[in-house]
């Protein structure tokens, strides 16, 4: 991709390195030539050997909903350039990671901050719903934090404070978004979504269960803070087995990590994993939330502030080390589905040695190598993780 270059774009930023791959885009980071110079992202989108159609509809998409939605709390677009042979999408650049990632790092990590954190979320969820849009693929990958831990480090804390604290949560990656109308009783009716995080109303819409609305994304948001809390997924299995789970809304909060939790904040997970959706809290009603204000019993209860939940925060590095593995397999996966598919676009059979490659297939040859190297390192950090 680096060799793709739209005049537009260049007359406006520099292109810096490379930051992250995809089956049909890649994000580089680039700078603004003039003042002020701002440090942002690019994602191209490459129409020429490897988006098609349905690609180029769901970047688009998510463009036009993500122009929908300022807010602090969800990653902004700034412009968008086309060419013949690719798409920019210049965004802002969230420099503190994966939410989860930086949980892990912690060197005290406590229910407060699990608070804090879904406080800030839910914040963003209740904007982005009063302005007509549910998100339908809440999940850890999609929360982004945008400050490094070296970004806030000159910062004065409370002596129960916690660095991450002082961070800001993102909501990112908007391509199954879609519009509704506020008030309405039922907005969708395709099944969209990662499982694990999946709505009962969203399994059972092809079930007879009628349509479904944005209250889908505030069981994703319960799924995530079970998760915070315990370091792992409320709902066990896959397939139908784990469908049936969800919709029976079968989980448990009695595993040993919740030992520590306050009743408090067993009440909000249970709140939020309602299966009926009538019955489930909007966004904006979870933000008013006890364990979410931290008022009452909970301001009182020292033990919500301080005490390090040593053991949720070691499932959850465990539970983040696998989902790391997984994602890894999935772009191997992928990357090698899209090689197979460039080689028969081109001819019957891979090309022999004694053919002359176009510059086309020599890029596409080495990202591949490039990506399943990095893919490779990224396996090998999570492994030790994992035990």
């Amino acid at each position: 991709f680096s060799s793709i270059m739209c005049d537009a774009f260049r007359r406006t930023y520099t292109q810096g390195s490379l930051l992250g791959t995809g089956g049909f885009a890649n994000v580089y980071s680039c700078q603004q030539i003039l003042p002020p110079s701002e440090e942002l992202a690019v994602k191209i989108l490459d129409l020429k050997d490897k988006a098609r159609p349905e690609d180029l509809e769901l970047a688009r998409h998510e463009v036009n909903i993500l122009q929908l939605l300022k807010h602090p709390q969800i990653v902004q677009v700034h412009e968008v350039f086309d060419s013949p042979t690719a798409i920019y999408i210049v965004m802002e650049k969230v420099r503190g990671g994966d939410l989860f990632d930086r949980v892990v790092q912690l060197s005290k990590y406590t229910e407060r901050t699990a608070s804090h954190l879904m406080k800030n979320f839910l914040g963003a969820l209740a904007f982005m719903h009063s302005q007509g849009v549910c998100h339908r693929d809440l999940k850890p990958e999609n929360l982004l934090l945008v400050h490094t831990d070296r970004d806030l480090a000159g910062q004065q804390l409370g002596p129960d404070a916690c660095i991450i604290s002082r961070s800001t949560v993102k909501i990112a990656d908007f391509g199954l978004a879609a519009r509704f109308v506020a008030g309405t009783v039922g907005s969708f009716t395709d099944d969209k979504g990662t499982p694990q995080y999946v709505a009962p109303e969203v399994f059972r819409v092809h079930q007879g269960g009628g349509p479904y609305n944005e209250r889908c994304d505030v069981w994703s948001a319960g799924v995530i803070c079970y998760i915070l809390l315990c370091g792992a997924f409320p709902f066990a299995g896959s397939g139908a087995t784990l469908m049936k789970t969800i919709c029976a809304g079968k989980y448990s909060l009695d595993k040993d990590a919740f030992a520590t939790v306050t009743s408090e904040g067993k009440a909000f997970v249970a709140h939020l994993l309602t299966v009926s959706p009538a019955d489930r809290p909007s966004a904006a009603e979870a933000l008013q939330d006890p364990w979410i204000q931290v008022s009452g019993s909970l301001r009182r209860n020292r033990s919500f502030s301080t005490d390090h939940m040593s053991q949720s925060q070691a499932e959850l590095r465990r539970f983040n080390a696998r989902r790391k593995l997984r994602a890894a397999a999935y772009a191997v996966t992928g990357l090698q589905r899209w090689v197979l598919a460039a080689y028969r676009s081109r001819s019957a059979s891979p090309p022999a040695s004694s053919t002359p490659v176009t510059s086309a297939t020599a890029v596409a040859a080495a990202q591949s190598v490039d990506v399943q190297m990095a893919v490779a390192r990224q396996v090998t950090q999570v492994l030790p993780g994992i035990a």
